[in-house]
């Protein structure tokens, strides 16, 4: 079972409040996503969500466990910013969207774009 998985399921599903929500939202089957539960129901050895045929609920343990699963998925979706810095950084040539229109000539040449400098931990201030 990959776990980071299992808590984007999890979180997904508390966060649309159904399986078939989390299933649409994660474009996989309410199958696979009641096996994702399941098998991180037994790894961390509790119940997380009371599940009927029409209703999900946070367990008391649920609803500690979300809480960790924000800040895991959370602090993971920065790290993987913080690694792509360069690559998520604006880059390309700016110039208008429509020359000739909006006052803008139909010449105007494009102007090369690169992103500001990032401060690091060692930028002086």
């Amino acid at each position: 079972m990959d776990r980071i998985d299992a808590m984007r399921v999890f979180f997904a599903a508390v966060d649309k409040g159904s399986l078939a929500g989390a299933a649409r939202k994660l474009k996989r089957s309410a199958t696979a996503i009641s096996r994702a539960l399941n098998a991180l129901e037994e790894h961390v050895g509790v119940e997380l969500l009371h599940r009927t045929t029409r209703t999900l609920k946070l367990s008391e343990a649920g609803q500690r466990y979300v809480l960790a699963c924000r800040r895991v998925l959370v602090d993971l979706e920065e790290a993987d910013m913080v690694a792509g810095g360069e690559r998520s950084s604006p880059k390309g040539m700016l110039g208008p969207a429509d020359p000739g229109r909006g006052g803008a000539p139909a010449d105007t040449r494009r102007i090369p774009y690169r992103a500001p400098e990032r401060l690091g931990a060692n930028a002086h201030a």
